[in-house]
């Protein structure tokens, strides 16, 4: 039985995903050699929705030499090019606080693929300590990140 240690953050490094089907979007990342992720993340007719593309009870394809340890976690998103937006962050960070009850896990139980791979991902422009501390928020374990504000959203 698949018992993830963790779950990994992603960017696909791409923003050309337009609107909400997860057999379509399965069927653009497979192409793009991007198959792996349990979950995506992305914008619809302006509403931030996550989306399942592969079964959580079992591993998926995206991250090199691990894939039985981590549950995947993406947006669609290249910030390398652009930063998220606070709403993209904080949606994502619920999504991620709900995939870490579902599997027992804390707040401290998400990393960066960098963590486990040689890559930038999930960005350079990506502010972790932010979207960490929004996690650890909305997952409970704890204060966010002491000093910044989901500015322009309240928790």
């Amino acid at each position: 039985m698949f018992r993830p240690h963790a779950v990994l953050i992603h960017h696909c490094e791409v923003a050309d995903l337009v609107g909400f089907d997860a057999g379509r979007i399965r069927g653009i990342l497979t192409a793009r050699g991007l198959r792996g992720y349990h979950a995506i993340h992305e914008q619809v007719d302006g509403e931030w929705w996550t989306s399942v593309l592969n079964p959580w009870t079992a591993p998926a394809e995206h991250v090199r030499g691990a894939n039985s340890k981590y549950l995947g976690f993406a947006f669609i998103a290249d910030f390398n090019k652009v930063a998220p937006t606070a709403e993209q962050l904080k949606t994502g960070a619920r999504s991620v606080a709900m995939m870490l009850s579902l599997f027992g896990l804390s707040a401290g139980d998400i990393y960066p693929h960098s963590a486990v791979n040689d890559t930038d991902c999930p960005g350079r422009l990506f502010p972790w300590d932010r979207f960490a501390g929004l996690v650890r928020l909305y997952r409970g374990d704890g204060p966010s990140v002491v000093g910044w504000r989901d500015a322009g959203a309240s928790a």
